[in-house]
């Protein structure tokens, strides 16, 4: 017997999931979106009804194997010229911009 996923998604829901997302959307966007995203479940819902008895799960659909190699370290020599490169350095380290808005970060 099939099991149905839930097809519902609540306006909240869709406000958590874009402040995850770091989005801002204003209520006339989350009331566009939420019919949008319903119907991309009720698709994905529709593979629940698919009999998959008897069949292995796979991960790719091509015979795909890892090519291993042993990790060797090596010594980077051109350190002065690739500090060269960089927009902003402090000493020996590359600064980068903060990736959260948030204070408490």
């Amino acid at each position: 017997m099939p099991v149905r996923c839930c097809s519902e998604i609540s306006k909240q829901e869709v406000q958590n999931i874009a402040k995850l997302a770091q989005l801002r959307l204003s209520e006339e966007e989350v009331n566009k979106v939420v019919p949008e995203i319903k119907k991309i479940i009720n698709f994905f819902d529709t593979f629940s009804e698919v009999d998959v008895e008897g069949i292995e799960p796979m991960t790719s659909a091509q015979d795909v194997h890892n090519v291993m190699r042993e990790d060797e370290p090596s010594r980077f020599h051109n350190v002065d010229g690739m500090m060269q490169e960089v927009p902003c350095s402090e000493r020996e380290y590359i600064r980068v911009p903060k990736l959260s808005s948030n204070p408490t970060d």
